[in-house]
């Protein structure tokens, strides 16, 4: 015996129109021409989806066979020359956004965050940043890794002189949290002058960061923390041999 019934979860309504920020200018073919389009998103991984987190979401709605469709079809709807994405999970990397987001003409990078691997439905998994550009607009000159703990394991010793306070120090510090900076070539856009970093094509250069500092309520100052070793190692992060970040954006 069958019994037909109606639509048990509703069909996704197509995704809402957003509204983009400019960075100004004069809207014309050649303005547009000069510019291009990033989408930041923090997409909230499977690890830390959960009914205790979120007792006032349905279960359905959380699943992530739910909700990884939707994502997509948001991500696409955007038409970003730029994607940078928070709490990826690596199986959904290799498995889901990198795949589906090379048929739509891009690729990608990804890096777990510095924690280890969580066991989760069935099998060990980590969380990070995956950063997405579209190949016909650019090409990845390189990448750059940007480790917190490292950094902040370095830089503590030097500050702190008293050994057992330093260890206390770094441990308070110690996050496991990471940055990925993704060196890119603009395809469309030459340089003007030499004092502009050029890619090995002539385009110009740009380091797009994506990174997810301490989300933690309680722990204002490693935020803080976290975001002056990144600020201070975008100035030293080398373009064709020679520091390329000094500079006001």
């Amino acid at each position: 015996m069958s019994i037909t019934t109606g639509t048990v979860i509703p069909t996704p309504k197509e995704a809402r129109t957003r509204r983009m920020i400019s960075n100004g200018g004069t809207f014309n073919a050649e303005w547009l021409s000069k510019q291009f389009k990033v989408m930041n998103w923090n997409v909230l991984a499977d690890l830390y989806a959960t009914e205790s987190v979120y007792p006032y979401c349905e279960k359905w709605a959380l699943s992530w066979s739910w909700r990884k469709h939707l994502i997509l079809k948001e991500l696409k709807s955007m038409a970003a020359d730029i994607i940078t994405l928070q709490e990826v999970q690596k199986d959904a990397f290799d498995d889901w956004f990198r795949p589906q987001l090379a048929e739509a003409g891009y690729e990608g990078i990804f890096q777990q965050k510095k924690r280890d691997p969580i066991f989760h439905r069935g099998k060990y998994t980590a969380e990070g940043c995956a950063t997405f550009y579209k190949t016909t607009r650019f090409k990845r000159v390189d990448k750059h890794v940007i480790d917190y703990d490292k950094l902040s394991a370095s830089e503590v010793r030097c500050l702190i002189p008293d050994l057992a306070a330093a260890e206390k120090g770094i441990q308070r510090l110690s996050k496991g949290n990471i940055a990925l900076a993704a060196v890119l070539e603009d395809m469309h856009i030459k340089t003007s002058h030499q004092a502009q970093a050029t890619g090995p094509n002539g385009g110009h250069v740009l380091c797009v960061v994506n990174t997810h500092i301490l989300c933690d309520p309680s722990a204002a100052d490693v935020k803080l923390w976290q975001a002056h070793l990144l600020l201070q190692t975008l100035k030293q992060l080398p373009v064709n041999g020679q520091p390329g970040y000094s500079a006001p954006p």
